[in-house]
């Protein structure tokens, strides 16, 4: 049911994984989720000149159509998630293909989101100053247009390649960015500010990261980044006992539910509880009284 696993959407735009685009061979990076301290899925995410595209990504490809440019590149990324959601457990997976011009914007787009008892399925390009869509369903096949601002639009998957790509270069980063959010079709403008560097140790090696703060619709994640745009760490707190952690893992290891990583128990504020939490209930505002007629409610 997509609408009980609205709550942990957001965090799609911080499950990502970048690869260095001085490397025309496919790279795929792996990162493992975790709530609290429990492990409840993955992602991947792989950036290729458009050339240099896999043959087992050729169905992504005929959804998209022809690149933009010879010098367009290609993102797929794709993530699965199983939460706690009113005492259930709900399972939910996500798909984007992109091409992006040289600059890790977007250009066009594909995405699917698919949870225990439905799906999802719409596309969409930049043209001028909208962003056209058309969504597809068994049911409902439509189109909208989304207002976009002057200056380009990323994905959240490529905006952490823009940012490493800008500061290889000693550019500041610090500003506002437009990011389009295919799980609310929307377009939301992202407050992004480097709080420094920062030594990280990953499968035996210490790397330096970039620490990064993003700031969007009062949602706050922290994210860590390599020179070479490679997210190695992402951390957000989602309630008082709610933290959200997603750490660079080797394939197998991202993919291994039983495998759990060992700064997980670094992370996070001490009052975290250990336990996997129902994200519904633990997320929710409490109204401390019952509420007898609810169509009676207003907004103010």
């Amino acid at each position: 049911m997509i609408k009980a696993c609205f709550t942990i959407l957001p965090i799609a735009m911080m499950i990502n994984c970048h690869v260095s685009l001085s490397e025309p061979l496919l790279k795929e990076y792996w990162m493992g989720a975790y709530l609290n301290q429990s492990k409840v899925g993955w992602s991947s995410l792989g950036i290729y000149p458009a050339g240099s595209v896999p043959a087992a990504l050729l169905v992504d490809l005929e959804k998209l159509g022809k690149p933009p440019g010879n010098d367009s590149l290609f993102l797929i990324s794709e993530a699965r998630m199983g939460v706690l959601a009113y005492n259930k457990r709900k399972t939910v997976a996500w798909r984007t293909a992109a091409w992006l011009k040289p600059d890790l914007s977007l250009a066009a787009f594909s995405f699917s989101l698919e949870s225990d008892d439905s799906k999802t399925e719409f596309k969409g390009a930049l043209n001028g100053n909208a962003l056209e869509i058309t969504l597809a369903a068994a049911a409902d096949a439509r189109s909208e247009k989304i207002p976009v601002s002057a200056g380009p639009v990323f994905l959240a998957e490529s905006l952490s390649s823009h940012l490493a790509e800008r500061l290889s270069r000693g550019l500041a980063i610090d500003g506002e960015y437009q990011v389009f959010e295919p799980h609310q079709v929307t377009i939301s403008p992202w407050k992004i500010s480097l709080e420094g560097v920062e030594a990280i140790t990953l499968e035996g090696t210490e790397k330096e990261a970039f620490r990064i703060r993003q700031q969007t619709g009062g949602f706050c994640p922290i994210t860590w980044i390599d020179r070479q745009g490679t997210v190695l760490k992402e951390w957000a707190p989602l309630g008082e006992d709610v933290g959200y952690l997603s750490i660079f893992e080797p394939r197998e290891k991202a993919l291994d539910p039983e495998y759990i990583h060992p700064l997980i128990s670094q992370e996070g504020p001490n009052d975290i509880s250990p336990g996997e939490p129902d994200l519904m209930y633990s997320t929710s505002v409490q109204p401390g009284l019952d509420i007898r007629q609810p169509s009676l409610v207003r907004r103010w």
